[in-house]
């Protein structure tokens, strides 16, 4: 159920996008992602950060403020990042 809407997420921000080579990348690295999310161990993963970090990016983009969104999709990537880091 997360990892599903994680995806259907990061698809419609990069569709939105418009620009087909960030489309390729993102694509790209987001089934690399995917096999990790799946390869680790997520029970004592606490999702509330990923959730809450999902909302303010929806909020940013609602309110049109491209410099929050992009630091929150940092902040994101960076909160995935040092979890998946910890768990090999």
């Amino acid at each position: 159920p997360y990892v599903l809407m994680e995806l259907q997420a990061h698809t419609m921000l990069y569709m939105a996008a418009n620009n087909n080579k960030l489309r390729q990348i993102i694509a790209e690295q987001q089934c690399v992602f995917s096999r990790m999310w799946f390869s680790i161990e997520r029970s004592a993963w606490d999702l509330t950060s990923q959730v809450q970090e999902w909302k303010s990016i929806c909020e940013a983009l609602r309110k049109g403020d491209v410099a929050e969104v992009v630091r929150v999709n940092q902040e994101h990537f960076s909160t995935f990042y040092t979890y998946l880091k910890s768990s090999f």
